[in-house]
């Protein structure tokens, strides 16, 4: 997430926020409520982070930080449901606030980030459709734009790497199948991009359990288990700060079960 800078200016002292300047006797609710948000955010309080979020929202519509925060905090919120139709609520409300962050932010990339990833996630419980490969279409458009935007931004390497993860797997068999019925699989996926991708986030990010778990699980798919272990057991051996960490460690565990750890 973006800090604020405080600039000091003699005579006057402003603050800055997205371009607009505020006097600093006044106080400033949006600033207020975004460091608030934040702090719960990286402590893993999710539901509050999110209702903060949302009353910034209330207040700034357009605000970049809280919509890119709610709409991603709206996508973990739809992966912890047990019940398929709140799943894709969830999704649905990650999506409508990632499009409205487009729509004001396009030359932002977390933007395109949490675009893609509520995308994801939507499609993931989507039966085949003409619809779901246009969408798979999509996320990698949205994910490309993220990373050459900010090429520093691990989750969007690691949205990259599901993709070509999820892609490469398909069968040729499988993709003239679906050709014939639903419309043509985007092109391009490689098995070797997902792991670059998935290891470039892991460099990035080292304590971030779901990047473990995902290159877990894209080595155990293609049978190679003297790696996916090894990964495995990396995401459960790290803390677990959110309620989504502690899921993604679960997931962990039942992988090693089926290799027999």
């Amino acid at each position: 997430m973006q800090r604020f800078n405080i600039f000091a200016v003699i005579p006057f002292v402003f603050f800055f926020l997205h371009g607009q300047e505020v006097s600093a006797n006044t106080f400033d609710p949006v600033n207020s409520l975004l460091i608030e948000a934040e702090e719960f955010h990286n402590s893993g309080q999710e539901e509050k982070a999110l209702n903060l979020y949302l009353e910034v929202l209330e207040k700034a519509p357009r605000n970049y930080d809280a919509l890119w925060n709610a709409s991603l905090l709206y996508t973990r919120k739809g992966q912890r449901q047990s019940n398929f139709s709140d799943e894709v609520r969830y999704y649905e409300k990650a999506r409508e606030i990632a499009r409205t962050c487009l729509r004001h932010h396009p030359d932002k990339p977390r933007s395109h980030y949490v675009y893609g990833i509520a995308t994801a996630a939507l499609v993931d419980d989507m039966p085949n459709s003409s619809e779901r490969f246009r969408l798979i279409g999509e996320i990698k458009e949205h994910a490309d734009r993220a990373v050459t935007m900010d090429p520093g931004y691990a989750p969007a390497w690691h949205l990259l790497g599901v993709w070509h993860s999820n892609l490469a797997n398909v069968s040729q068999a499988e993709r003239f199948a679906a050709r014939m019925i639903y419309g043509r699989l985007p092109d391009g996926a490689s098995k070797q991009k997902a792991e670059e991708y998935l290891k470039r986030a892991i460099r990035m990010e080292p304590d971030e359990i779901l990047f473990y778990l995902d290159l877990g699980q894209h080595y155990q798919e293609y049978r190679e288990y003297s790696k996916a272990i090894p990964m495995l057991e990396k995401a459960i051996s790290l803390p677990a700060i959110s309620e989504n960490d502690r899921h993604y460690q679960q997931e962990a565990r039942d992988r090693l079960r089926q290799m027999g750890r």
